[in-house]
């Protein structure tokens, strides 16, 4: 009876670590060290994240942080089962400015629009483009953020961070694979009946 009751529960533990073997989406961070940056961008040192601000030097002007594969930058691969692109923002327009934030991720071989964010007005949050339907012959994606000034003023900045793709879960194993794994363990158990029931 010990012995079925001992049986049952490395079955279930067998079951459960399988169960967790189906993970979650995989999450790729994007570096943004890999990015071209203008003068008024702050990167982290792990590109991890970068502030944008504006620059009194440029005026009314775009400030750039882009991953443009034509521009001679790396572009970003596009990996098996790619679902999404995703970052968070948080976007800080000072007063009295007429600036805006906008960012795009792009076939950089037509500079065909994937999909792209407008924001005019103060505002933080996480973006999640579903990159799923992407065309199969795509290899790299273009990215780039921008912060436009269309004033006078230079006080409106905009956070970046968290920028990173996602892929689809890994596959369940095959049940042929559990199969192996329980006939396995029921053998190591058999072989322990066995030695119980001689030492008896």
């Amino acid at each position: 009876m010990k012995v079925n009751k001992r049986i049952s529960k490395l079955l279930l533990f067998a079951l459960v670590l399988f169960s967790f073997s189906t993970v979650s989406a995989a999450i790729i961070p994007i570096d943004l060290n890999d990015f071209y940056a203008d003068p008024s961008v702050d990167v982290a040192l792990d590109g991890s994240w970068a502030t944008m601000y504006e620059d009194s030097f440029l005026g009314y002007d775009v400030i750039y942080l882009s991953n443009d594969p034509g521009m001679g930058d790396p572009g970003i691969e596009v990996p098996a089962d790619l679902l999404s692109l995703n970052f968070d923002y948080n976007y800080s327009e000072g007063t009295g400015n007429s600036d805006m934030f906008y960012a795009w991720v792009f076939d950089p071989d037509t500079y065909t629009v994937i999909d792209e964010l407008w924001i005019e007005d103060s505002d933080s949050g996480t973006i999640s483009w579903d990159l799923s339907g992407i065309d199969p012959g795509i290899t790299l994606l273009g990215l780039e953020f921008q912060l436009n000034s269309w004033d006078a003023l230079y006080e409106s900045c905009v956070e970046i961070s968290n920028v990173h793709v996602e892929t689809s879960p890994a596959p369940v194993p095959e049940p042929c694979t559990m199969i192996l794994l329980c006939s396995a363990l029921a053998g190591m158990l058999g072989i322990r009946m066995r030695k119980s029931f001689k030492a008896s």
